[in-house]
């Protein structure tokens, strides 16, 4: 036999010994032509016979186990998988509701942060509105026989308080000197705002409508010249009396600022006054 042939022929053979059937038919074949042959004794035969089905038995059952292993195995691995899957699934979604989570903490933090300058908004207006007040109460209280006599008039609004007092208690007809009376009320108004540093006072002086005529021509050609005249006065008395000058300012309006007609003589002596006007001071 060639080489060649005698290879394939072992080949062959090797295939058919990993069959346990066939191997085990063999096995029964070649006992069975020893015992013929007589080379076998009968007891020797069948012990040799039941060991070799013993280890037939074996085998088969160390396949079904391997097969049976084989199928947890793989089992198994589909199992890990679906928890892979699962544990990615459930990690995307952590993620998102973290990310949801951190975008509504943030939008409340801002709505947090929001509030918290409303709220100093409204404390310092309430301060402001206290101190308003206060100095409202204050002027009130000074100049109550004042306001009684319907003299003098005091109102408060949105960042503005104003004392308003006619001209009769500060001047005689188109004259610019202030009247005793007149010093008596503007000393307790400034009693009150010399202590006042976070205001502007404005000093206003306003007129009816009837022109500069006669005499006083000479001295205030139009109604502009006396109601700046008589302001500029005011200021000067206020700053003899203690208010800061650097708070203080003096302007005229004459008579286009009017608070009732010039038609009538009520009309014409309310349109005749001076203002004290109190307003938050300007940052620079």
């Amino acid at each position: 036999m060639s080489l060649v042939g005698r290879e394939r022929s072992n080949d062959i053979l090797a295939a058919l010994m990993k069959n346990p059937t066939i191997v085990r038919s063999v096995g029964v074949l070649l006992m069975a032509s020893l015992l013929l042959l007589g080379c076998v004794p009968k007891k020797k035969f069948e012990a040799k016979s039941k060991e070799n089905e013993a280890c037939f038995k074996a085998l088969e059952s160390d396949n079904a186990r391997k097969k049976q292993l084989a199928k947890a195995t793989a089992e198994l691995q589909a199992k890990l998988a679906e928890l892979s899957k699962a544990l990615d699934e459930s990690a995307g979604k952590s993620s998102e509701a973290l990310e949801k989570l951190q975008k509504e903490l943030s939008a409340k933090a801002d709505e947090m942060q929001k509030l918290q300058a409303e709220k100093q908004e409204l404390v310092a207006k309430k301060e402001e509105l206290e101190k308003k007040s206060a100095t409202y109460d204050s002027l009130v209280s000074s100049l109550q026989k004042e306001i009684n006599e319907g003299k003098i008039k005091i109102t408060e609004g949105k960042n503005r308080l104003s004392v308003e007092l006619i001209d009769k208690v500060l001047f005689d007809s188109g004259s610019t000197t202030i009247k005793p009376e007149g010093e008596a009320a503007l000393r307790k108004v400034a009693g009150v705002l010399r202590s006042i540093n976070d205001k502007q006072i404005q000093v206003e002086g306003h007129t009816d409508g009837i022109a500069i005529a006669g005499a006083l021509l000479e001295t205030f050609p139009t109604n502009w010249e006396l109601s700046v005249s008589r302001a500029t006065k005011v200021v000067r008395f206020l700053e003899d009396a203690g208010v800061p000058p650097g708070n203080l300012g003096a302007s005229g309006f004459s008579k286009f600022r009017p608070v009732a007609t010039n038609e009538t003589d009520e009309g014409k002596r309310l349109n005749r006054r001076i203002e004290i006007v109190l307003t938050p001071k300007t940052s620079s």
